[in-house]
This record gives structure tokens, sequence and C-alpha cells, in this order.
């Protein structure tokens, strides 16, 4: 909302916003992740020092576990879907984007645009994690969508010898030659590519 507000650019603010908002829920994926194992293993910790012995049809996930997994999931899938509209509009408009913490020091500072706000260092671009992200997640439910719609018979072994071939060996070097080939439409090489110092107002040029 910031990006969208401050920028000179209102398409640009926007898309930005977007590529935002799926890195955060990219984070509370991640976030939400690790919290299930490390649930787990406390859960499982907690019935050892108790002494209790393991009944014959295994021990439920406990609740936060269960929700822990659920936030995982849906926050994939929503950073996917943002993701999707987010590439589309940048590579519509022909637009350089840019993710990593210049935005967020530049809104703590109040100043514009964010390539003014010193960083020690240029970081990598995290446009590339929130894309390989979104392909990720997309894959296993086109996948699976396929599975169910698409086999209304029984396939034959070498059919399934052959999809197992491909799948393996040409969905990873697809998703590889896919990534790259939006990374150099869309991906900003520095927060100056996508913000340019140009933009500044009166007071900061």
């Amino acid at each position: 909302r910031w990006l969208k507000r401050v920028d000179p650019d209102r398409l640009r603010g926007r898309i930005c916003g977007r590529f935002y908002a799926a890195w955060a829920l990219w984070k509370v994926s991640i976030v939400a992740t690790a919290m299930m194992f490390i649930l787990a293993m406390v859960a499982g910790a907690i019935e050892v020092a108790r002494g209790r012995p393991r009944p014959p049809g295994g021990v439920a996930p406990p609740a936060v576990f269960t929700t822990a997994l659920l936030v995982a999931m849906l926050g994939f899938i929503l950073s996917a879907g943002v993701s999707v509209v987010a590439v589309i509009s940048a590579w519509r408009n022909g637009m350089r984007v840019w993710v990593g913490p210049e935005a967020k020091l530049s809104r703590r500072s109040n100043l514009w645009p964010p390539s003014l706000v010193v960083v020690r260092r240029i970081r990598a671009n995290r446009v590339r994690t929130i894309i390989f992200s979104a392909i990720m997640t997309l894959l296993p439910c086109i996948g699976l969508f396929i599975l169910l719609t698409g086999f209304r018979v029984t396939p034959s072994p070498e059919f399934m010898v052959a999809l197992c071939f491909v799948t393996f060996l040409g969905v990873p070097v697809c998703v590889l030659k896919g990534l790259e080939f939006l990374l150099r439409r869309i991906a900003a090489k520095s927060a100056w590519e996508c913000w340019p110092l140009n933009d500044a107002p009166a007071a900061y040029s």
C-alpha cells in the first residue's frame, strides 16, 4: 500500500506492491513449515518423556500442527496466485521489478525513491525466489489436476515409463529455463533499475 501511494508511477507501485505481498505470504509459509517440524519434534519428545505407550493406530497430530500445516499450504497457494498476477502485470507493461530491503528501509525513513536509502551491500533480487516458489507450488497442482481428469482409462506400462522419464528429466529443465526466461524480462539488476534516481522529488534531486 505504501509503494502504491508514494510511487509517482502508480502502475509501478501497484505491480511492485504485488511482488512484496507475494514475498510476505511466502515468508509466512516458510515460518509455518518450520513450526510444523518443531511442533512435531516437541510433541514426540513430550510423549516419550511421559512414557506413554504408542497406540497401535498411531498418534493423531496435535491441533497446532494441523493449523501450521494449513497455514503453510494456504500461504504457498496465495503467494503463487499473487505471483502469477504480478508476473503477468510486469511482463505486459515491460517493467523491471526489484524486491529487497530497500523499500522497507525507505518506508521507515520516509524517503523516496527507495534507491536513495543507503544499503551496505546489494543483495540478490528476491523476485527469483518468488517466481521459483510459485512454479514449484503450481506444478504439483497442475499435475494432480491432469491425473484426476486426464486418465479416464488405465494407462499402459510403457506410457507410465515414458511419463516418469519426461517428468523427472524434462520438468526440472523446463522449470530452470522458464525461470531464467522470466527473470530476463521482469527482474531488475538492482533497486536503481527499478526506481531510477530521476524519479526523486525536487527536495531530493
